[in-house]
């Protein structure tokens, strides 16, 4: 699917009036994902996107499913307040 390993197109394609929330665990164990991660955003802050960016750093690959603690439940909320926001729910 391209997702460990981003097949991107050209950076001045991009469609920049679309909101991104990236959310990083920082101590993921899949291979590369971080890496890859780290260089997509670093491509799309080059590109001015609008991304919102919650950098979970002690947080494992699947912390929503597997960690219950105020950290995850505070990053499920903002993530439910980015989307809500960004498409104009009330």
């Amino acid at each position: 699917m391209g997702f460990k390993t981003p097949r991107l197109g050209d950076p001045k394609d991009w469609n920049k009036k679309v909101p991104v929330l990236f959310v990083r665990a920082g101590l993921d164990n899949v291979p590369y994902l971080n890496q890859a991660f780290n260089n997509f955003y670093a491509k799309a802050l080059d590109q001015n996107l609008p991304i919102t960016l919650i950098n979970y750093s002690n947080g494992l690959h699947g912390f929503d499913l597997y960690n219950d603690n105020d950290t995850t439940r505070q990053i499920i909320k903002t993530t439910l307040d980015f989307w809500k926001f960004n498409l104009h729910v009330k």
